[in-house]
């Protein structure tokens, strides 16, 4: 009597956990703050008063040829498993995103001109996720993205051979991320997976911003409907700078010398975004981005990061209504 009420226990406990709503930020470790320093712990408690019960760590991966990649040295495995426990700790829950990075472009475009170039490249990208699956398992990670914005590779085979060897080590919550939401159709291990996901990063226009994004959510929404899969956003934000509205994902280093600060937008955007794909048809939404220095951003700031700004504020009032 007393197991059968004990595993019934934690029946309810995994149900409540996969049913809630996915509500924080993709959290990244700032140059001066390492994401297992103790100064994170106070970072990621704060977050949980604002309300969010998520966040996502970042593992880069970083690829210098076809198939050859390592993981950043600032996202190692120990340093990982720990910013993850203090998250724990923190009340949060943790989705672990893997992202390739690579030196003049970016992992959409990552191809092959061969099927041995496929394989080469397959076999390298199978090893880091089998390195971070392990560490997913070990530290009770409740998600892991098998991959983020790998538009090219979507349809290859191979990634129903990877899902199934991250089955093997890893046994909580499998996604994908895609940059666009009409890739994940042809996903070809889409069946093998829990949820999937988008980053999501439109293009706005002056004017009715709020007419704009009401139309742009329900395409969202249409799309997401088609898929038949449990969905989510795994990435929605704007730089703090003005004239943002334009190019929305535009890192800070592609911006003119005497680009001007614009907080004020930067909140307004993602209000109304958080208005806007609110409801129970998606599992959450990440906001792009939060780092591991409590004093990051600031009114002066032009990043991503929305802290010590106004869309703090606006983000943590939607977090506490749902």
């Amino acid at each position: 009597m007393i197991f059968r009420a004990a595993l019934l226990l934690v029946l309810m406990l995994i149900s409540g956990c996969v049913q809630m709503q996915i509500k924080g930020v993709n959290l990244l470790q700032s140059h001066n703050v390492a994401l297992d320093d103790l100064k994170n712990v106070g970072n990621m408690q704060h977050l949980k008063e604002l309300g969010a019960n998520t966040v996502a760590f970042v593992p880069f991966i970083r690829q210098t040829a076809s198939c050859e990649m390592t993981l950043d040295e600032h996202y190692s495995i120990t340093r990982l498993h720990r910013a993850i426990d203090y998250a724990h700790q923190a009340g949060l829950h943790v989705v672990l995103k893997p992202q390739i990075l690579i030196q003049g472009s970016w992992a959409g475009d990552i191809d092959q001109a061969s099927e041995q170039g496929w394989s080469c490249w397959f076999s390298a990208y199978t090893g880091q996720m089998l390195e971070l699956a392990k560490l997913a398992g070990d530290s009770q990670t409740e998600m892991l993205v098998i991959g983020t914005e790998l538009h090219k590779t979507e349809n290859r085979p191979e990634w129903r051979a990877l899902a199934d060897a991250v089955h093997r080590i890893y046994h909580g919550q499998l996604s994908y991320v895609a940059h666009d939401i009409g890739d994940l159709a042809s996903f070809s291990a889409l069946d093998k997976l829990d949820s999937v996901a988008v980053t999501y990063y439109p293009r706005l226009e002056q004017g009715d911003m709020r007419k704009q994004m009401k139309q742009l959510a329900g395409q969202v929404r249409m799309e997401a409907a088609k898929l038949k899969k449990p969905f989510w956003i795994a990435e929605i934000g704007i730089t703090s700078r003005a004239g943002a509205l334009e190019n929305p994902w535009l890192w800070p280093d592609q911006f003119e010398k005497n680009a001007l600060t614009d907080p004020a937008l930067q909140a307004q955007v993602l209000d109304g975004w958080l208005a806007e794909l609110a409801g129970d048809w998606h599992k959450g939404i990440l906001i792009w981005n939060w780092y591991s220095d409590a004093n990051a951003g600031g009114m002066t700031d032009l990043d991503f990061t929305i802290q010590n700004k106004p869309a703090t504020e606006a983000v943590s009032s939607h977090w506490k209504q749902h």
